[in-house]
């Protein structure tokens, strides 16, 4: 017998990983091997492997393979008879497809690893990797990207426009690095794995093919990592930042929010201005193909003393960070340029590093005006008016 919502989840966790439309038939099955004390559910997409493991107690031994759907229409939890490829759960029964075309989840991904720390803490590890998978890129052109990179005891995750350093209690070993598929963090998400702890390890079985394991009490998660090379992350991080200041992070968020809806859909290009020698930040952006523009001020905290003259930024990035940092007060830094990359920094996380990426360029038509450079297209406006009105008048 066996607990019946339990197994439920047993089975639609295996039935997460089959693939919608297989490129093989034995693709679309879960693997079952019942025993007479623990019964298991495999599945496979080909980069990852599942197996989760229930205690059960019966007479009945076997092997067989059939949809995820079909288990969970059964009447019965486990099978009640299984002989030559045909499988009885009570009074339903149905044919298993051949075990021999299912992939083996090997012995190899379970010894000799190459790296491995053992009792980490699940939440942890899963809380880091889904905050990270939020900054990776979804192009698949850009591989590398579409990962989370660990590398001396942090995380990693960009898209080319922002980036995210977490750092993790995870034990290097020597410089080895490696990019994490956003697919196994949410497999650890799955409401059947209950474990509070569980060990990680990597396999490389062959050249250049790497795995990260996962296993915990009732389950093993086997997922191939992504191969290929991760640009040099932290060449992307300015050295030097001498300009830094303080903002309650919810006034700026709010303020920034209002300045990607009225900054250009394509730049969105917005600027900081810092008045009453930096004691408020102005933040504007301006649509001149929409027509439309926006300015509001909040107050900051300099703690450089160096004169700082703003920058211009993507205003819907800096919200994604902004949204994403949690904490009160964040710390903001830049560089001399007004292109230059931004850092923000939640204020009692040290865990977290944001960085938001450099403009490649500033397009002058949508860059806000100063007050000065409206005052004098103000000026030269009347200018042009008069000379307008002598014309008339000489005519």
């Amino acid at each position: 017998m066996l607990f019946s919502n339990r197994y439920e989840l047993a089975v639609r966790f295996a039935g997460s990983l089959v693939p919608r439309n297989p490129s093989l038939q034995i693709l679309s099955a879960i693997k079952v091997v019942q025993k007479k004390d623990t019964i298991s559910y495999e599945s496979t997409d080909i980069d990852t492997f599942l197996r989760v493991r229930l205690p059960i107690w019966g007479n009945i031994e076997g092997e067989y393979a059939v949809s995820a759907k079909s288990l969970l229409k059964a009447p019965k939890k486990i099978a009640t008879k299984i002989s030559d490829g045909k499988i009885s759960f009570g009074s339903v029964s149905m044919a298993s497809l051949d075990l021999k075309e299912f992939p083996s989840l090997e012995t190899r991904f379970f010894t000799n690893p190459v790296w491995e720390q053992n009792s980490f803490s699940r939440k942890e590890f899963v809380d880091a990797g889904k905050r990270a998978c939020n900054y990776v890129a979804t192009d698949i052109s850009r591989l590398a990207l579409t990962g989370v990179y660990f590398r001396s005891g942090f995380l990693y995750a960009t898209n080319g426009h922002y980036l995210l350093r977490y750092k993790i209690n995870l034990k290097a070993k020597g410089n080895i690095a490696f990019i994490i598929p956003c697919a196994f963090f949410r497999m650890l998400q799955n409401p059947f794995v209950i474990d509070d702890e569980i060990d990680i390890s990597i396999h490389m079985p062959e050249q250049d093919k790497g795995y990260i394991v996962a296993r915990g009490m009732s389950f093993e998660l086997v997922s191939r990592l992504i191969n290929t090379e991760y640009p040099d992350i932290e060449k992307a991080i300015p050295k030097v930042m001498p300009y830094s200041f303080q903002v309650e992070r919810q006034p700026f968020l709010d303020v920034v929010n209002k300045a990607a809806t009225f900054s250009n859909n394509k730049s969105h290009l917005a600027e900081i201005i810092p008045e009453n020698n930096g004691t408020e930040f102005k933040i504007s952006a301006i649509d001149k193909d929409g027509g439309t523009e926006y300015s509001d001020s909040i107050k900051a905290k300099p703690i450089s003393k160096k004169k700082w003259d703003g920058i211009a930024f993507n205003a819907e990035s800096m919200s994604v960070i902004l949204s994403d940092s949690p904490g009160g007060i964040v710390t903001l830094k830049a560089g001399e340029s007004q292109i230059s990359a931004i850092t923000i920094e939640p204020q009692g996380h040290d865990e977290l590093f944001f960085l938001l990426m450099p403009l490649r360029k500033i397009d002058e038509d949508q860059k806000p005006e100063s007050d000065e450079k409206k005052d004098e297209t103000k000026t030269q406006g009347a200018q042009k008016n008069e000379v307008s009105k002598d014309e008339v008048k000489k005519k």
